[in-house]
Parts: C-alpha cells; structure tokens; sequence
C-alpha cells in the first residue's frame, strides 16, 4: 500500500488466485463483487497470527471490466486505533465495540467494557448488507461521570414518586367511592356515562362484540316482606357476588338501584354471553344456602349506531318477556 503499482495489462482474465480463501476472501464475497457490488466486507481468520481481521473489498473497473481489487483489512489494533476516545478515557473504559459478519457469523471484539452492570445506551448500525457494529455504554459510566446529578435525580424521584402515590392513592378511593354502589361493591350508575356510551359505540364500529345483559332479583318484595329488609339486602349481597365471581375485570357489574343489575361484556363472544346468567345461578347455587335468591334476565348485543341506553332499554324488553313467560307458565 505504500508504493504505486504498475500493471501493465489493463485487465486480469485469471482470478483463480483469489479463490481458495487464501486472502481471506470468501467465494461469496468474490461473487458479489463481480456482480458488481461497489464493496464487499467481510471478517476472515489471519493466516499467520489466527486472529480475526475486517477486510473491505473494492473492485476497480475499467470500460466495465473488472480492472483489479483494491483490498484494505484492519485488525483488532488498528480496530482499537480508530475507535479509541482519546479525549474522553472513562467512555473507553466503559464502551462495549463489536463487529459481526452475518454472512459467517465471524466476530470481533474490538473492545470490552471494564463492568458489565447494565448495558445502558445501545447503537447498532448496518456498515454494509453483512456487517454491524454494535455500541454500548454500561451504566457504571454515568454513575461515575455523574453521580452527584445521579444522586439528586434519585433522591428527587423519591420525593416525586412519594407524592405521585399519594395523590393515585387518595384520588382511586375518591374515584372509587364516587361510582361504586356501596351495598354490594359493584359499579353504580355513574359508570354509564355519556364517555363510556362513545366508547362502547366506538368499540361496536371497530367489530368488537358488546353485550348488554339486564338482569332483576326476582320477588324481592316477598323476600322483604317475609324475612325483613336485612334479608332483602343479604339477597342483593348474594346476587352481586355471584355476577361478580362470574365476570371478567374487564367486563363492568352494575347495579342500577334496588333489584335492578346489568352487565356489560366487552368483546365477548355472543354465545358465550348467553351462558353467563347460567353460571351466576351456579354460583348463586354455592353461596344461597335458604335457596330463595333467582332472577331474570335479557341479553342484546349492540349494533354500530346503537347507544347505550337504547342497548340497555331492548335488555330490559328481553327482561320482561322473559318474566311475563315465566310467569305466565307458573
């Protein structure tokens, strides 16, 4: 590379010289360059000192025949020469630097890091179709270049996240509270809102099943009457635990007022739907040990432009004809 060389024929007709990987040069790469790639890298075992060597291979052509290749390689130290961060020597100390032939899976390990805590900053870049290198600094840098910013980051996260806690803690049990039924834990009817109708809706139009299910304590008035209120409400209790042990965390359990429920199943399927007030009465079946707590029910699943109102009201119909049938067969 330090004198100019003279090559009196302008083209070479015999490459077998090349082939054999005696240079270092796979098959593949020599293949890629008379397919006219501009450049070829690759990463090949050094014959006399078996350390791995980064080799770039660039054709010179002359009226479109490949004239001669002009092959540069770099060893691990010229590796460490280039990349070496003269100014900043704890960078160094701390960077992880590694190139990778993806053709060969042939590495080398420019440099390693003197702690491997945390890799905390990741740079990989393509450098050609087979090669990458990759960066990385491990945390321990920055805990050293920086540790009394580090120091007042953590202590002021501390003192953030403390406060942050505090506020989600008092405002949940607000929230809570503000729409929870407090009789049997379930939602109220401020969780019908006009927002969750938009959702719900928005839900529908993206091909989402929702179902509304209605349900009602049936005789709670005999319920009431015969065994006092107490009873009324442990049959209420009862009711809202089995709808609950019953549904999802993502479905919401509501209790509109006295004996009136609903549910609503978001993206459930609608036959599936159909086996949820089956599974409240199995439920019920474990816990109402005087066997005097059973309901009704109507199920619809909403279509795009329905409402949620509208969805709860066609519920509610369903809810009805299946009370008047029962009662009729009675």
């Amino acid at each position: 590379f330090n004198s100019p060389v003279v090559i009196k024929d302008p083209t070479l007709t015999s490459w077998n010289f090349l082939y054999g990987a005696r240079l270092g040069i796979s098959s593949a790469s020599l293949e890629n360059l008379f397919l006219g790639r501009t450049v070829v890298s690759s990463i090949y075992v050094d014959t006399f000192t078996r350390k791995n060597i980064l080799t770039f291979l660039t054709p010179v052509y002359r009226q479109e025949q490949l004239k001669g290749i002009v092959m540069v390689d770099l060893s691990h130290q010229d590796m460490r020469e280039i990349f070496y961060t003269r100014d900043r020597p704890l960078v160094w100390r701390y960077l992880d630097i590694s190139f990778t032939d993806s053709d060969n899976n042939a590495n080398i390990e420019v440099h390693r890091s003197a702690a491997h805590l945390l890799s905390y900053v990741n740079y990989s870049r393509p450098l050609a179709e087979n090669m990458h290198v990759v960066l990385s600094l491990d945390v321990m840098y920055f805990l050293l270049s920086s540790w009394k910013l580090f120091l007042f980051y953590l202590l002021t996260t501390a003192v953030l996240l403390h406060l942050v806690r505090t506020h989600f803690r008092l405002y949940r049990m607000v929230s809570k509270e503000n729409i929870s039924d407090s009789l049997t834990g379930l939602y109220n009817r401020k969780i019908l809102s006009p927002v969750q109708s938009m959702r719900l809706q928005r839900l529908t139009e993206q091909g989402a099943s929702v179902v509304i299910i209605a349900l009602d304590l049936d005789k709670l008035k005999h319920i009431n009457d015969t065994w006092g209120h107490n009873e009324g409400d442990r049959a209420i209790i009862m009711l809202a635990q089995a709808i609950s042990a019953t549904v999802r965390k993502s479905d919401y359990a509501v209790r509109l007022g006295g004996d009136e429920f609903c549910i609503i199943l978001v993206d459930y399927d609608e036959k599936d739907a159909q086996l949820i007030p089956q599974r409240i009465k199995e439920q019920l079946a474990l816990i109402d040990d005087d066997n005097r707590v059973s309901f009704s029910w109507g199920a619809y699943k909403m279509c795009v432009g329905d409402n949620l109102d509208g969805a709860m009201e066609i519920a509610d119909q369903r809810l009805y004809q299946q009370k008047k049938q029962r009662h009729h067969h009675t």
